[in-house]
């Protein structure tokens, strides 16, 4: 009323009017309503300020007594002032053109902008009080003294003092930038992340208190509007009517006010500003102060306002800026979470240790998901004009997106340990199988789950041991007590959290005295499920008996490298369920890798493992495409050369050769020419028969080629030395080899096992669950890798143990040997004995026999059993190699190589190979068959030999009395082969 008073008086009284001394006094009270204004959202800002950091829980009624009635205050004088200037705008409307009118001033987005931009500088001043003193509970955090402490005390000293309407307000987002570079970079205090976080996120929850508090006031004040026409004592219109009459009582004097005003150059300013007030003794209602002990109903019962319209509209703007509070808070957690990671990256391979930084991670997840669920009670997702609001435009922030890029961060240094950790394991393993507990656990009416069964035992002992490693990692870090675990997790889904704030307490301060990363978690969420893969336990737990308490069939890469990491990752995942697909991809990695490493271990080398898969043809194939180019003179054309008969004889391919001498041949045609490097795997390279059966292994194995292409190199593998220098240099060549085979043997067995643990993991571990519950357990990436790895493992097995026996007795050896008999093949004269190679042969596979039966591999008679067998099949495909190969032989030569094979048969009785005696035989009779006879028998055999011995039969067996003309028969007969 005196700021009334005083300007109509400046600007209205001809007396005073006519006084030039004025003029600078008269602009200044022009504009003296607009000053008030200003002083009243000054008030307002520090009225929220103050509320923001005075919150108490405990004196909630003091905030419905005491600030109640100061914020009433504030907003009664900011809608009375907003009248004057109503009116004001209204009044130069009316005297002005109206290409100059000026838009009327709205008190709703005013006013709740105002308390937007306090929040929104509260939640700034919040960050930087959270990195200046996180939270700190006795010894939880260590109180390390920083080289920055003189900094940090002016940088508080300074944050306190600034207040959101000073000048240099907007220094605070570079004082929080200077501390975020203190504590993560020059400090490199990851460990102090959660607690900066966790104190932000309880500064934050007041922030939003605080508006949640003002909201609710306006929304009680608005529900009694609703009541009653007129609920603060006058009618709002008769403001406006008292004005308005203001205006034209004396309408005289405005005139003459205006024109006096237009003829004086030192006034015009003020014009435009003024309303035409005429007399100074008229003016408005201004409301009492309402006395502090009063309760809520009574300040809304004598709360002076505008009409119920605007009190409504000021509400709903005020609503609106939830979301754009909440965004700025968001916007300030990324800014924190993103200062953090960036630093970790730079350190992450200096001191990385994944259990402490699974607690910052796990721990940044968990108050930004509890932050999140405080966000949602405080928007409303019910509220569809929030989306609407004006307050959110051009705030784009995804602070997911942030977690999932820490989380990320911290996965792919636990993935660089992983691999590195099982790598180092397994290239200084010894290979030697090692127990595996066997527990009994409850009575299941499902026979597979009989406490009994051995199967049973062995998954619940999978489970102890798994268990136990977990729980030594997990005590091997000493770990904080995190204040804030599920504190929001024990409201109800449909409690108002900040009507218990106001009862209980912040949430975020309410201390649990829970570990976050220590906690009894429920990793395993059942108890032995059904296995899809009884075959796979019922071949390895065969021997096991009800008395036995343990079970040889792990490794130390198997146990301490593949079981450890995988109830690490398990652990993780729960954790961090918002990487579980990262976390599933380097669980499979790390299988994938154990699978390479001991295929490529007992296969010796990448050639021979494409052979052996059927990635590649056999190495001998060139050799064989070239017929009849590269095959060696007969003993017909040899004696041919030495008789000098006419080369009409001789096919035409063989002119060139045929002219030079035996000796010269034999320098250019050696048995290395002829025997491939690789002959052992060419020896077990897939039939056709055996396709159906290596087709899921062959892609089980391409496919782990593949994922782990960039990030290890399987060929320094083949440098391994299974056998320590010591040992090799103090032992004969027999018992290196069956050390080496029993290693072999062991590795392989062992992939067998962890087949059984993923599987144990999948269905007692809660694998089968994954992060999202409606999801089909058997559509998942892990699901579908278990069925690829059971369906592959047990040929994989196999072949692991041709290709080790192979290489244990030697087999490229054993073909050079048959091969160096030479001219024995031609002789015609019959035999009583075999050849020398043989007793030697029999003599290895005894010797490998002993070895593997004293060593631990004898727990499982079933894989001495199959070894055996392997070493046996393995020299009959060695002679059989080497037959294939005798290019020129004789009728008796033929039944000296029967001989050999009666003898090898005769010495090692009780094997039961697959391909033996009878297979190598039959193809030896074979030459004695007319060539109708031979082409039928390959017909009928032809996916159970290689195309190679196939092919020998129509070229080696024939071409040494051929004519030019027939051998060119011969190599349309081969041709036919191959279509065959």
């Amino acid at each position: 009323e005196k700021c009334k008073k005083l300007k109509l008086m400046l600007l209205y009284d001809d007396r005073i009017f006519r006084l030039s001394c004025m003029d600078d006094f008269r602009k200044r009270v022009s504009h003296i309503m607009q000053s008030l204004s200003k002083h009243i959202d000054d008030g307002l800002l520090s009225f929220v300020s103050r509320r923001c950091n005075s919150f108490d829980s405990q004196t909630s009624e003091k905030w419905n007594e005491d600030r109640s009635k100061e914020f009433a205050s504030l907003l009664n004088a900011r809608c009375v002032l907003h009248e004057y200037h109503l009116l004001e705008v209204k009044e130069n409307m009316k005297l002005e053109s109206p290409e100059n009118n000026v838009a009327e001033p709205n008190i709703a987005h005013d006013w709740s902008d105002c308390i937007l931009k306090a929040l929104c500088f509260e939640a700034d001043r919040c960050l930087a009080r959270a990195l200046l003193d996180p939270t700190s509970l006795c010894d939880n955090l260590d109180e390390k003294t920083s080289d920055f402490d003189e900094n940090l005390m002016e940088i508080r000293f300074l944050i306190d003092k600034l207040q959101v309407f000073d000048e240099d307000a907007a220094s605070l987002r570079s004082m929080t930038k200077n501390l975020l570079s203190i504590r993560f970079e020059f400090e490199n205090r990851k460990d102090l992340l959660p607690w900066v976080l966790h104190k932000f996120c309880s500064l934050l929850a007041d922030v939003m208190y605080t508006h949640y508090m003002l909201t609710q006031w306006h929304e009680l004040v608005l529900d009694d509007n609703r009541q009653c026409e007129s609920p603060f004592g006058y009618e709002a219109e008769s403001v406006v009517d008292e004005r308005n009459s203001i205006c034209t009582k004396d309408d005289n004097t405005a005139d003459q006010t205006k024109s006096t005003h237009s003829s004086n150059g030192s006034r015009s300013s003020s014009s435009s500003t003024t309303l035409s007030f005429s007399s100074p003794q008229q003016s408005l209602h201004i409301p009492q102060c309402i006395t502090a002990s009063e309760s809520m109903n009574s300040i809304h019962d004598k709360f002076l306002s505008t009409d119920p319209k605007t009190m409504n509209e000021i509400y709903r703007s005020l609503v609106q800026t939830k979301l754009g509070l909440w965004e700025h808070c968001k916007s300030l957690l990324v800014s924190l979470i993103k200062a953090s990671v960036d630093v970790m990256k730079k350190n992450n391979n200096d001191n990385f240790e994944w259990v402490k930084d699974l607690e910052i991670n796990h721990d940044m997840l968990q108050l930004c998901h509890q932050m999140t669920i405080l966000a949602q009670e405080f928007v409303g997702q019910e509220d569809n004009d929030l989306a609407k609001s004006p307050y959110n435009a051009g705030i784009k922030c995804d602070l997911k997106a942030f977690l999932v890029a820490s989380s990320e961060n911290y996965i792919h240094g636990v993935h660089v340990q992983a691999m590195t950790d099982i790598g180092t394991i397994m290239a200084n393993d010894d290979w030697e199988i090692l127990p595996v507990p066997l527990l009994d656990s409850y009575d299941n009416d499902d026979d597979d789950n009989d406490q009994h069964c051995p199967i049973h035992q062995m998954r619940c002992g999978v489970e102890l041991l798994l268990k136990g490693m977990l729980h030594s990692d997990l005590l091997d870090t000493q770990a904080s007590v995190r204040p804030w675990q599920n504190v929001f997790e024990a409201y109800d889904i449909n409690e108002n959290i900040f009507a218990i704030f106001s009862s209980e307490g912040n949430p975020f301060s309410i201390s649990s005295c829970a570990n976050s990363c220590h906690q009894n978690i429920d990793l395993f969420r059942t108890q032995c499920g059904p296995s899809n893969n009884h075959n796979l336990y019922m071949k390895i737990c065969q021997n096991v008996c009800q008395a036995d308490t343990e079970f040889m069939i792990g490794t130390k890469a198997a146990l301490d490298g593949i079981g450890r990491w995988t109830v690490r990752l398990l652990f993780i995942s729960q954790k961090l369920p918002i990487i579980h697909e990262k976390i599933s991809g380097i669980l499979t990695n790390i299988y994938d890798l154990y699978f390479l490493t001991v295929f490529r271990i007992c296969t010796g080398d990448a050639v021979s493992e494409d052979i052996i898969l059927g990635n590649s043809k056999r190495s001998d194939t060139v050799f064989n495409e070239r017929f009849p180019q590269d095959i060696p003179p007969s003993r017909t054309q040899l004696k041919a050369i030495n008789s000098k008969q006419p080369s009409a004889l001789i096919g035409k391919s063989f002119s060139r050769r045929l002219q030079l001498s035996t000796e010269t041949f034999s320098q250019s045609f050696s048995l290395e020419d002829s025997v491939s490097e690789y002959c052992n795997a060419d020896m077990y390279s897939p039939l056709p028969s055996e396709e159906s059966d290596l087709i899921p292994v062959r892609k089980f194995l391409r496919r782990a080629q593949a994922s782990l292409s960039g990030m290890v190199c399987l060929d320094q593998i083949d440098r391994w030395s299974l056998v320590s220098k010591n040992v090799e240099g103090n032992t004969t060549d027999d018992c290196v080899d069956g050390i080496r085979l029993q290693k072999r043997v062991s590795a392989s067995l062992s992939c067998m096992f962890i087949t059984c643990l993923f599987d144990t993991t999948w269905h007692s571990f809660g694998l089968n669950h994954g992060p999202d519950s409606s999801s089909e357990p058997n559509n998942t990436p892990l699901k579908k890798y278990l069925n690829q790895m059971a369906a592959s493992v047990n040929h994989m097995h196999l072949l692991c143990l041709r290709t080790s026996t192979m290489r244990a007795i030697k087999g490229r050896d054993i073909v050079m040997k048959v091969l160096s008999i030479g001219d024995g093949w031609t002789k015609s004269e019959l035999h009583t004995q075999c050849n020398d190679y043989v007793d030697p042969l029999v003599e290895t596979c005894i010797s490998l026999s002993q070895y593997l039966s004293a060593s631990k591999l004898s727990f499982h008679p079933w894989i001495i059993t199959d070894t055996w067998n392997q070493i046996i099949e393995s020299g009959f495909l060695a002679l059989l190699e080497g037959f294939s190969k005798v290019y020129d032989c004789s009728t008796e030569g033929r039944a000296l190589m029967s001989i050999d094979l009666a003898t090898f048969c005769s010495s090692l009785p009780g094997a039961t190979p697959k391909r033996g005696m009878q297979y190598v035989d039959m193809f030896i009779k074979v030459f004695y068959f007319p060539e109708e006879d031979v082409m039928k028998w390959i017909a009928d055999n032809k996916n159970d030999y290689h195309l190679y011995h196939l092919m020998a039969l129509v070229s080696f067996g024939a071409h040494n009395q051929l004519s030019s003309h027939a051998l060119s028969k011969l190599s349309m007969r081969r041709k036919k082969i191959k279509n065959i």
